[in-house]
C-alpha cells in the first residue's frame, strides 16, 4: 500500500478548500492508499471535508503571514517569525527530514509548506505542491524592504522549485520564480441547492423575506460590526455563529442543518473578503459575490480579474461597507440576471490525476 503524505497551511481556510476536493477527486477513484495529514487546522474539520480515511497529525509547518484580522497583514510581526524561522533553518530541515524518514512516505503533496518539500527533495521523495499563491511572494510583497528579506526569499522559492511540479489552480497569482508551475483548472468543492426558507420557518425571526445574503469572512478572526449590515426589504442575512443579534433579518449558520458549500450553493449572494474559496466556488455556483477589498494582498488582483469575467462580482472597501451607497451595491447585486457561460470546476480532477500516477 501506498502512503500520501499530505501537508495542509493551517493559514485560514482556503488552503484546505483546494485540498479537500483534490483528495476527494482521488478517492473516487477506489485507490488503495494510507493517508497522512499533518496540518494545524482542526481535526473535525478536515473529517467533514474530506472523504479518504486518513491519520491526523496536528503540526504547524508554516504561518503563511501573521495577521491583525482577516484583511490585514502584521508585517512587522510577519518578518520577525520568518527571520526566526530561517535563523535556524537548516535544523529545522534536518528535524523535518528525520520525520519523513520515520513516516516513509511514497508522495508528498503540500499546499503549501515549503520546508517539507525541501526535506522531501534532501531525501529523493517525489513531492507535488498544489496552491493559488506562494508563501515567497507574499512574504516578499511586504517585507522586502527588511535586512535578510533577499536571502528568506531565495531560499523559500529554491524549496518550492524542488517539488516535482507546482500546481497552479486558476486563477493563481503571478509567480515568476517558481520554474517548475504547471496551471491546472478551477477548484471548487461542489454543493446542493436548498430551499434555505425552509429552514427557518421554526425560528421566531423573519419568515417571510426570500432572499438570503451569506457573510462568509474566512477561518481568520475579521472584527466586523453586525450592526453595518443594512436592513433591506425581502432580505435575510447568514452570519457567522461568532455573531450575534436580536434583529429579526439575521439568522446564524447554525440555523442551516446543510454542509457550508451547500450554503454557498443556496443564497442569492456572498459578501466574503479575498480569498480564493469562497470567491471560486461562488462564481462555479453561479452566486454573486460582493468582496471586501483586502489592501496589498497580491492575489487580490488575478483573483479579481477573473471573477468580474466569469461571475457576477463588485468589490468594495471596509470603509464603503458603512457608507449610505452600500445597501443599494446589495440591491444591485441580487438584482442582476446571470448572463455568463457557466465554469467547469475542473482542477481538482486534474491535479488527482497528477497525484494517481504517482501512487499506482
Amino acid at each position: 500500500m501506498k502512503h500520501l503524505l499530505v501537508d495542509i497551511s493551517g493559514h485560514g481556510f482556503g488552503h484546505l478548500a483546494q485540498v479537500a476536493p483534490t483528495l476527494n477527486a482521488l478517492d473516487s477513484r477506489e485507490i488503495d492508499i494510507h493517508v497522512t495529514i499533518r496540518t494545524a487546522l482542526p481535526e473535525n474539520m478536515l473529517r467533514s471535508k474530506i472523504s479518504f480515511k486518513f491519520d491526523y497529525v496536528h503540526m504547524e509547518l508554516d504561518k503563511g503571514m501573521i495577521m491583525n484580522d482577516a484583511i490585514g497583514v502584521n508585517e512587522q510581526a510577519s518578518y520577525d517569525w520568518y527571520q526566526q524561522f530561517h535563523d535556524t533553518y537548516d535544523q529545522t530541515l534536518s528535524e523535518q527530514t528525520q520525520l519523513l524518514k520515520t513516516l516513509k512516505p511514497d508522495l508528498l503533496f503540500a499546499d503549501i509548506p515549503y520546508i517539507s518539500l525541501d526535506a522531501a527533495h534532501s531525501l529523493g521523495i517525489p513531492s507535488i505542491a498544489l496552491c493559488s499563491l506562494n508563501w515567497a511572494d507574499i512574504f516578499y510583497n511586504y517585507c522586502k524592504h527588511q535586512a535578510k528579506s533577499d536571502i528568506i526569499y531565495k531560499q523559500i522559492v529554491a524549496a518550492y522549485n524542488k517539488a516535482d511540479s507546482f500546481l497552479q489552480p486558476t486563477p493563481s497569482m503571478d509567480m515568476p520564480e517558481v520554474t517548475n508551475g504547471k496551471a491546472i483548472g478551477p477548484i471548487s468543492q461542489h454543493g446542493n441547492q436548498h430551499r434555505l426558507s425552509a429552514y427557518t420557518q421554526s425560528t421566531d425571526l423573519d419568515k417571510n423575506r426570500e432572499k438570503f445574503v451569506l457573510v462568509s469572512l474566512g477561518g481568520i478572526d475579521m472584527q466586523l460590526a453586525i450592526e453595518i449590515l443594512p436592513e433591506i426589504e425581502n432580505v435575510n442575512w447568514i452570519v457567522p455563529n461568532t455573531m450575534t443579534s436580536s434583529r429579526k433579518d439575521i439568522f446564524p449558520q447554525s440555523v442551516f442543518q446543510i454542509p457550508y458549500i451547500d450554503l454557498v450553493s443556496s443564497v442569492d449572494l456572498i459578501l466574503t473578503k479575498t480569498g480564493y474559496g469562497t470567491m471560486v466556488e461562488a462564481v462555479t455556483h453561479q452566486i454573486p459575490v460582493l468582496c471586501i477589498e483586502r489592501p496589498d494582498w497580491p492575489e487580490e488582483s488575478n483573483l479579481f480579474s477573473w471573477c468580474k469575467k466569469h461571475g457576477n462580482f463588485e468589490s468594495v472597501t471596509r470603509h464603503q461597507l458603512t457608507q449610505k451607497e452600500f445597501p443599494e451595491r446589495i440591491k444591485k447585486l441580487l438584482n442582476t440576471s446571470w448572463d455568463k457561460p457557466s465554469i467547469k470546476a475542473n482542477g481538482a480532477q486534474q491535479a488527482a490525476d497528477i497525484l494517481y500516477q504517482y501512487l499506482v
